[in-house]
Order: structure tokens, then sequence, then C-alpha cells
């Protein structure tokens, strides 16, 4: 069972993450994801509206690095979904994001 509430997709546990920051919304080429996780591995995965994977990598958090820019101009304009899941804890977080026509 999994249902979406408010930027998180919560799971049948009610486990979520709510330390993660993905911004600016909209954006036109990079996103930024900040965290207050010090020692973290996500799994970050990107959605366009037609639930097709258009992104996917694995990011690190750590004590030098709470912040992180992705840069995903190569995207057309439209809805995304973010999805950051921690492999080890089965902790998920989804943002929808929107990309803007580019200049």
């Amino acid at each position: 069972f999994q249902q979406i509430q408010e930027g998180y997709l919560v799971l049948s546990d009610n486990l979520f993450l709510n330390d993660i920051t993905i911004f600016p919304n909209p954006f036109s080429s990079e996103v930024k994801i900040q965290t207050n996780y010090k020692h973290a591995v996500f799994d970050l995965i990107v959605y366009d509206y037609q639930n097709k994977i258009v992104y996917q990598n694995e990011i690190l958090f750590s004590p030098a690095c709470e912040q992180l820019t992705i840069d995903l101009s190569v995207l057309d304009a439209g809805y995304y979904y973010f999805e950051l899941t921690t492999p080890l804890e089965n902790k998920r977080f989804i943002q929808r994001l929107i990309k803007l026509k580019d200049d």
C-alpha cells in the first residue's frame, strides 16, 4: 500500500524522509538537493509524466557535501517526479518538479 501525501510517498510502515529539499521549483536547467543527513547514499531517479526514467544516479552526502547540484538541462519542459531512496533503510522521498521551457 502506497499513497502520495504532501510531496512524500508514504509507505505501508509510514517511513518517509522529511529532511530533504529539492529546489528551485520550477527549474530551468539545474536542481539542488540538500539534506540534513551527514552520511548517506541515495538512489536518485527522475521520471517524466509517462513514468519513464529520464535520469538515474547514486548520490552521496557527507559532512563536506550537504548540497548537490544536478544538471538536467537536457530534459524537455514539463512535469517530473524526483524519487530519492535509501537502499539500506528502505525510505523514500518523492517530489514533483516543473522544468521550464528553455529560452
